[in-house]
């Protein structure tokens, strides 16, 4: 799968997108603009946003799901709960 359109970087498979990434991370990084309808998260935020479990969605508790093999996600989904409750 390595030459797979799946595994190549955005930067590859659509330059443009890419640019325009980079320069919106470069203006928030370079200044401070209050603006209400944006929201600064970190890194972490940025990484898990954008992780495998975008692919995934949840049409209910871990417990009640109708669909197999989703273990994966129902730990996800549990622990977030169990944050939540924290």
């Amino acid at each position: 799968m390595k030459n797979s359109w799946m595994s190549r970087p955005l930067s590859e498979s659509d330059p443009e997108i890419a640019r325009a990434i980079a320069n919106e991370t470069n203006r928030q990084h370079e200044g401070l603009e209050l603006i209400a309808s944006e929201n600064f998260v970190s890194m972490a935020i940025l990484e898990a946003a954008g992780s495998v479990f975008t692919n995934k969605y949840a049409d209910s508790m871990p417990t009640f799901s109708r669909i197999q093999d989703r273990r994966p996600t129902w730990r996800l989904t549990c622990h977030c709960c169990n944050r939540a409750i924290r």
